[in-house]
């Protein structure tokens, strides 16, 4: 675990890589707020059971957000919306209230990338991982079913003709969903979705990537 060298006025995350707190950590460096607003602590998933992170988030989960306040935040979707609130204020990577379609379909994206679609690629990719006697087909057969008959095709009507998922500018969303696509590509399963993969690939192509990532 790094160590945590933030000053008076200054919030903290703390983070495993390749987590959902990726997204973060790029949506931080894209509004150039680390290092001067915001410190990024990275730790191993051993370090997520130690008593100093576990003090700060019972559930010893990824991440973990000190405001600038002194309060702790452990869910991402809230961590977002707080950044956001706080330090977005020229609404760079996401939409204003006033944009109503816009805000709109920001907050639903939000939403099922964190919550529903994560989730469900990230237990599917760790499941690829054990060992091939271990493997249940039958959910994987669903997994692919689900993936390809509803989690893409909503993903990809979302995304439309455009480069990105919400109007014609870059946001917060395209950086949260890149991190299901890239798990998603890892098994094979964009080779039908041309227009996910392209958006996969313009994220990762930003110098952001590979910091928020390594």
């Amino acid at each position: 675990m790094g160590p945590n060298n933030s000053k008076p006025n200054q919030s903290t995350l703390y983070y495993v890589p390749r987590t959902i707190a990726s997204p973060l950590v790029q949506i931080l460096l894209e509004l150039e707020l680390v290092p001067s607003e915001i410190v990024v602590v990275r730790l191993s998933f051993t370090d997520l059971k130690k008593e100093k992170i576990l003090k700060l988030n019972p559930m010893g989960t990824s991440p973990t957000f000190i405001t600038k306040h002194g309060d702790v935040i452990w869910e991402s979707g809230a961590i977002l919306m707080w950044i956001l609130s706080e330090y977005d204020t020229d609404y760079k990577l996401h939409p204003s209230a006033q944009e109503v379609k816009l805000f709109s379909a920001s907050l639903q994206l939000r939403q099922f990338i964190i919550a529903t679609v994560y989730p469900f690629v990230a237990k599917w990719f760790l499941h690829t991982l054990k060992p091939k006697e271990d493997h249940d087909e039958t959910y994987l057969n669903e997994c692919e079913v689900m993936w390809t008959g509803k989690i893409a095709p909503i993903l990809t009507e979302h995304l439309g003709s455009r480069n990105f998922m919400v109007g014609d500018q870059i946001s917060v969303v395209d950086f949260l969903v890149v991190k299901p696509l890239g798990n998603a590509d890892s098994l094979g399963m964009l080779e039908k979705f041309g227009s996910l993969k392209d958006l996969l690939e313009r994220i990762k192509s930003r110098s952001t990537y590979d910091c928020a990532y390594a």
